[in-house]
């Protein structure tokens, strides 16, 4: 199992709902997040999933938890991830 964080795929699908660029700059600014934990979620590239910051940014795109982190099970031909979305106890 691969976990995987989508903040760069939701953020350019808000861009787009919402007809403005938002940047890593400009999700820290709206939410309060610092920088540094904005870029380490938008490259995927934490190693520890912090609860507030995955609340924050779920509330800031609009979207449910399993839409934001997902299993990336492997590569497919075109080498992106398959991602399948992963339980989430409620």
């Amino acid at each position: 199992m691969q976990i995987q964080v989508r903040l760069q795929k939701l953020a350019r699908q808000k861009a787009a709902d919402e007809n403005r660029d938002i940047t890593m700059k400009t999700i820290a600014e709206e939410t309060g997040l610092a920088r540094n934990t904005v870029a380490d979620y938008w490259y995927d590239r934490t190693l520890r999933l912090d609860k507030r910051v995955l609340e924050t940014l779920c509330i800031y795109l609009g979207c449910e938890l399993d839409e934001l982190v997902v299993d990336a099970e492997g590569k497919d031909d075109t080498s992106e991830y398959n991602e399948t979305a992963l339980p989430v106890a409620v």
